[in-house]
């Protein structure tokens, strides 16, 4: 069949209808049919199904198989390691009542773990139940004795059985330490080798879970420790853990009863999906390990492939067909062809464009608006400097929807109205505008961010954000070490004016005594002029101290407030030897970007500052904590000793270097530690305070800033996070 060609016309319509009545016949499968090529593609795209669907059936067999052969030799590993875990567990009961008489206390229990061949981190809880069912010793740290467990089937077992046999108990939340704990009973006998009561000895099963859930990659995979009575001793998964309910799978359960090692494999239902199961009985406990593998995971693979294989076979089933008759659409298609070619020109030129902008900004956060107000281009940068929702990556977005998140959640750090006016020069840039802007924003969480705006030439702007955080801490750190060198240089000459004063009386009445030749007069005189010298070189020791501190630049690192501690206090423990005190740390894990040497120099003047100023005779106590505060998502240590106090109207002046404050019984120097704590304290742009009650102690609060968190008790931060994260982990 052949078409002839034709002028264009400028009313084209009746030939548009003709081409495409014949493109439509061209491709039905009659047209196929009375062509020899087209019985040639038919039998080509036949051959080819053939074969993919052998080929796929053969790959989906093979990948059952080996799902259920790994699950398998995984059975056999758990099996070993958890029949292992139950005899230690049962030798240490063993071990335990052989060394033990039912008179042993809770101490002859904490002793007895101690000892190496019976120190077993597993073993949480052990205990000595008498016959009336009563706890009468244990290894807690609180006080469980007396608590009642015969009502409790794992010691209920051993009253009805005249067997001297290992009992497993199903999960219980055991009454001594009110945490999920697996037990293990034996009975113990008395002197007389009569049946005395019960020895326990219990572990984790969430850290059974844990280890199975760490086994495991895909999500619904599962490791479970299951009884013939249906419940779970320990069950792990990627997306779940949960322990002490209930198997519904009867199947399995039946299975296990039956035969000690196999495979069920179950088909899909409503509810749940097909199941491969590999379990192994571990005797002689009635417990079984299974090991879980949907269908859907195990042919994860072998799907994918299905879908390229199925994808590929359709893509060339289109292309056999298509190819017999794509000689006859060719001249239909060419002029399309060439129009669609210079639209995807023009498009390659504006993301070329697009593209040279993004690379040149690609260590700011960037965002490309045209004159219509859409956001052509944002990168991931911009996201995390400025907290936009990840969405905004993914989704069509207009410059209003950037504005309209940033009004909602005024993040505007501690200058609200300065960054409400940043804002607002931003909202009132028009796209048409040729008049670049730049402006500094504080965020909440601490860091500062310089924003660029550069008009278009075609209309919109390009606009960056770079973090110039440290830049403005240094600028801060600088300008706080000249305000406290001044005012330390002020107070310093105003204390070594005293000193001297006396220096100069002195000298006077020594040439006075000399004249005299008085001895006794000229004794007193050198030793009132010695004092005086000690006293000038003790301010300028401190004046020293204090200048160094103010002029240094910090060298910050990840660091771990505990650990920096705990230097300070064994430091001041060997400075004051001979000084009964008792420190108490509950902080969680901090750790934080700081300057470790600065902050040490915090800490060894807080300590030294509770060393001076002791209450009396009293033995000091010093006690370590912290606190998240959600309202500014920033986290407050606090420091707090029983020291004589101070005050309460000179909560600020007690960091003014050689400040004389009114205490109980005169006038009474401070020195120089408070002092040097503030300063390394806001060198990092922290924030440090003090409260107190005459005699009933001091405390002081460090606050720091949620953008140098890096971890808390395990939650990364990274300077800033999930306040909920926070709040948990500080809890």
């Amino acid at each position: 069949m052949e078409f002839s060609e034709s002028e264009p016309s400028d009313h084209p319509g009746w030939v548009e209808i003709v081409i495409h009545m014949t493109a439509k016949r061209m491709l039905s499968f009659r047209t196929l049919l009375t062509d020899a090529t087209g019985w040639v593609a038919l039998g080509m795209v036949a051959v080819m199904w053939v074969a993919i669907v052998v080929t796929l059936r053969d790959e989906r067999q093979q990948a059952i198989s080996a799902a259920v052969d790994e699950s398998s030799k995984l059975t056999i590993a758990l099996q070993e390691q958890a029949a292992n875990m139950f005899a230690d567990l049962d030798r240490t009961l063993k071990l335990s009542r052989a060394r033990l008489q039912l008179t042993a206390t809770s101490e002859d229990l904490r002793r007895l773990l101690a000892e190496p061949d019976l120190a077993d981190p597993r073993v949480e809880f052990l205990a000595i139940i008498d016959l009336r069912g009563y706890v009468v010793a244990s290894n807690a740290k609180s006080d469980a004795v007396k608590l009642y467990a015969g009502d409790r089937e794992h010691v209920a077992f051993h009253f009805t059985t005249p067997d001297d046999v290992a009992f497993l108990g199903k999960p219980v939340i055991a009454r001594a330490t009110s945490r999920l704990a697996l037990p293990m009973t034996r009975k113990i006998y008395d002197a007389d080798g009569k049946f005395g009561g019960v020895i326990l000895a219990s572990i984790s099963p969430n850290r059974v879970s844990d280890y199975y859930a760490s086994l495991l990659t895909s999500e619904g995979a599962e490791i479970a420790l299951i009884g013939f009575d249906g419940v779970y001793r320990a069950r792990g998964s990627r997306s779940k853990s949960s322990i002490g309910g209930t198997s519904q799978d009867t199947a399995l359960l039946a299975a296990a009863k039956q035969s000690p090692v196999g495979v069920l494999i179950e088909p899909a239902t409503d509810k749940i999906s097909a199941m491969i199961h590999a379990y192994r009985v571990i005797e002689p406990f009635p417990v079984f390990v299974s090991v879980t593998v949907r269908e859907m995971d195990a042919l994860a693979e072998y799907t994918a492939h299905a879908r390229t294989a199925t994808l590929f076979g359709a893509i060339m089933t289109a292309v056999i067909v298509l190819l017999a008759v794509l000689i006859i659409r060719n001249r239909r298609q060419l002029g399309r062809t060439i129009s669609v070619l210079e639209s995807n020109k023009q498009m390659l030129a504006e993301k070329t464009q697009q593209l040279s902008v993004t690379l040149d900004h690609m260590e700011r956060g960037l965002m490309m608006v045209d004159r219509e107000g859409i956001v052509r281009v944002i990168n991931r940068r911009l996201v995390e400097l400025i907290d936009l929702p990840p969405q905004f990556l993914s989704r069509k977005l207009l410059y209003s929807d950037v504005v309209a998140d940033l009004m909602a959640r005024r993040d505007f750090g501690n200058d609200l109205a300065a960054g409400e006016s940043g804002l607002r020069q931003a909202m009132d840039f028009d796209t048409s505008s040729t008049v670049p802007i730049k402006y500094i924003r504080r965020r909440k969480n601490g860091r500062y961010i310089e924003v660029q705006s550069e008009p278009m030439p075609e209309g919109g702007f390009v606009r960056t954000f770079s973090d110039i955080t440290e830049l403005c801490r240094r600028d801060e750190a600088m300008n706080v070490s000249a305000r406290n060198l001044h005012r330390f240089t002020q107070i310093a000459s105003r204390d070594l004016q005293e000193p001297m004063y006396d220096i100069s009386s002195q000298v006077a009445r020594l040439r006075e005594a000399f004249e005299r030749r008085d001895r006794s007069h000229s004794d007193r005189a050198i030793n009132h002029l010695a004092e005086s010298a000690q006293k000038v070189r003790a301010v300028a020791n401190d004046l020293v101290d204090y200048t160094q501190q103010c002029v240094r630049t910090l060298e910050t690192r990840s660091s771990v407030i505990g650990d920096i501690i705990a230097q300070s206090f064994g430091r001041m423990r060997q400075r004051y030897p001979d000084q009964p005190v008792e420190f108490v740390s509950r902080l969680p894990r901090i750790e934080v970007n700081c300057d470790p040497d600065v902050i040490r120099c915090v800490f060894d003047s807080l300590f030294a500052n509770a060393f001076a100023f002791r209450n009396g005779n009293l033995p000091l106590e010093i006690k370590v904590y912290g606190q998240f505060c959600s309202q500014n998502e920033s986290y407050q240590l606090h420091f707090r000793d029983n020291g004589s106090g101070f005050m309460s109207n000179d909560h600020e002046r007690i960091f003014e270097p050689f400040a004389r404050l009114m205490g109980q019984t005169g006038h009474v120097d401070m020195g120089i530690d408070l002092a040097l704590a503030q300063v390394g304290v806001e060198k990092h742009g922290w924030k440090i305070t003090g409260n107190s009650v005459i005699d009933m102690g001091s405390t002081f609060s460090i606050l720091i800033a949620r953008c140098d968190l890096i971890e808390v008790d395990g939650v990364r931060q990274m300077g800033g996070g999930d306040v909920a994260q926070l709040v948990s982990a500080a809890a």
